[in-house]
């Protein structure tokens, strides 16, 4: 089942963000435009027909927020890995 424009990819990285307990505001910034173009292709779409340049065009802007927002999550998940793994270490001793 395709759902339109990553919406469902979003929730899923927006869960394993909550999940870590991530409150990075460039996270909270890159997801408001996602859904900002999400919001914005839906209506071009409605408009014009979901092949349509325009639509192709935002849909291209949500793909790289996306990997942003990726990319973003895997730096603050590596940042908390190596966080949890010193805690490890000084519990030990």
């Amino acid at each position: 089942m395709k759902l339109i424009f990553g919406v469902v990819i979003l929730v899923a990285i927006s869960g394993a963000a909550q999940a870590q307990g991530v409150t990075n505001t460039e996270i909270i910034r890159l997801r408001a435009l996602y859904q900002d173009l999400a919001s914005r292709a839906a209506d071009i779409a409605a408009r014009v027909g979901p092949n349509h340049l325009a639509v192709v065009k935002v849909r291209e802007r949500m793909d790289d927020l996306r990997k942003q927002i990726q990319e973003e999550e895997r730096r603050i998940g590596g940042t908390t890995h190596g966080a949890n793994k010193e805690r490890a270490k000084l519990t030990e001793c």
